[in-house]
């Protein structure tokens, strides 16, 4: 009897081959090139968080300035265009949108290199802020047009865990940038050869930014088939129907998440100068003891979400993303006060590191929770509102511990005390809020959920 040859994909009949193509190749394609574009914003967003110090040295910023800079500047900013930008992604392709935000952004990275003084620093920041406020909106919505319906939660759960992966692999890139930039120096231009290292690490971090764009246009979208059982009927509601009737779940959902988001980045963005002032460590140390922080929190909290998120999906339903937030956002608060008692870099870090693994756990659920709870033709202004809120709030976060520090600098460790104060308050509110939501929320996600008709024999 012959043998029988080993099947390969070019045996496979030519639809049978596209339709493997379809359903896993080119979805993985299209998450992994969002996973790279968030990678991207998170590691020139880190740039301006781990340079803060030589920065405000360099330009002789004060404590407040810095966090106008991190707050107003880079966080706000974040949050102004999410709302105007989802509206478009909802209207036109959000890949292209999405490409153009993205050098965008690298563009005003490249100019935080050339700033001179606080005002232009500022403005740079700013524009790389209005930039990276699409990822959201974009991405969120982008991902159920890529990705078939059964594989969405394990997509978000991925794209998540791996973007905020991409947040260590930021800071720890931008630690070996700033530390190597005399290997760089060579690459650039003549002129830019003498500049300050700092400046160096800006423009070398941009210089990906056009072709991660092109890898964007690339990705192919989808529209779902009907089920065999039915087709579906999507649920059409207008912006000003869905916020009337769903006014409670909106306030205290997106406004819980956003003070997680404060909490956080009271913490995230003054972590690197509280270790460098209290304990003298070195730029290279913080990138780091930041990175292994973001990278074994991520791990933890992702592995968290793979093991129980499932769980508490079969046993709450559609309210287990907001348990998640109130048990977690609890926890971490929790891990914040911890810091007051820390006696060395590694402490603070180590604190850190569970902080953030405890949020990830719930942040994690954080796409699922916005697409469950949104009619498909409003996702991404939604998604938008949100980002606003959040980025919002996030962006007093930094602000918050800067002022507090400057109007308390006659007391020791004022710097801990203030981050301190902000971020387990930050905390706290958003586990409140979130639980003063649970049965709102599950309302609107009933309420937004596509309706099945039988299809026509």
């Amino acid at each position: 009897m012959d043998a029988i040859a080993p099947t390969s994909h070019d045996s496979l009949p030519t639809d049978v081959r596209q339709g493997i193509g379809r359903k896993y190749l080119l979805p993985l394609y299209g998450v992994a090139v969002l996973i790279i574009a968030t990678i991207f914003g998170a590691l020139d967003r880190q740039m301006v968080v781990l340079l803060a110090d030589p920065i405000s040295k360099s330009l002789d910023l004060s404590d407040g300035q810095i966090g106008v800079l991190l707050g107003l500047g880079l966080t706000l900013c974040s949050g102004l265009a999410a709302v105007p930008l989802g509206w478009l992604a909802d209207r036109y392709d959000r890949r292209k949108i999405l490409a153009a935000c993205l050098l965008l952004w690298a563009a005003a990275t490249a100019g935080c290199g050339f700033a001179d003084n606080f005002t232009e620093m500022l403005i740079a920041a700013a524009v790389m802020g209005l930039g990276e406020s699409g990822v959201s909106p974009i991405v969120w919505g982008l991902i159920p047009q890529i990705v078939p319906e059964r594989y969405r939660l394990l997509a978000n759960g991925v794209f998540m865990l791996a973007a905020n992966l991409g947040w260590g692999l930021g800071i720890w890139a931008a630690g070996v940038i700033v530390d190597n930039v005399d290997v760089l120096r060579p690459f650039l231009p003549f002129a830019l050869q003498d500049i300050d290292p700092w400046r160096v690490a800006f423009v070398a971090v941009a210089l990906p930014g056009p072709v991660i764009a092109v890898l964007l246009l690339l990705i192919r979208t989808y529209h779902q088939a009907a089920s065999a059982a039915g087709e579906v009927e999507e649920t059409i509601m207008t912006m000003r129907s869905y916020i009337r009737d769903h006014i409670h779940t909106l306030a205290t959902v997106f406004v819980g998440i956003g003070f997680l988001m404060f909490g956080v980045a009271a913490s995230t963005n003054w972590i690197p100068t509280l270790a460098a002032r209290s304990f003298g460590v070195s730029t290279g140390e913080i990138s780091a003891a930041s990175g292994s922080a973001y990278f074994f929190g991520t791990l933890g909290g992702g592995a968290a979400y793979f093991i129980f998120g499932p769980m508490l999906r079969r046993k709450i339903g559609a309210g287990a993303a907001i348990w998640a937030y109130v048990i977690t956002l609890a926890m971490a608060s929790v891990m914040s006060v911890a810091v007051l008692f820390a006696r060395s870099a590694n402490d603070i870090f180590i604190l850190f590191g569970l902080q953030y693994g405890t949020t990830i756990f719930a942040s994690t659920f954080t796409p699922t929770l916005l697409q469950d709870m949104t009619p498909a033709n409003l996702r991404s202004r939604v998604v938008g509102i949100a980002v606003t809120i959040g980025f919002s709030l996030s962006a007093l976060g930094p602000l918050a511990v800067g002022t507090l520090s400057d109007q308390i600098a006659g007391v020791p460790d004022h710097i801990r005390i203030a981050v301190v104060v902000m971020s387990t308050g930050g905390l706290l509110m958003g586990s409140l809020l979130m639980f003063l939501g649970r049965k709102s929320f599950v309302r609107t996600v009933e309420a937004s959920r596509p309706r099945m008709s039988q299809m026509s024999q």
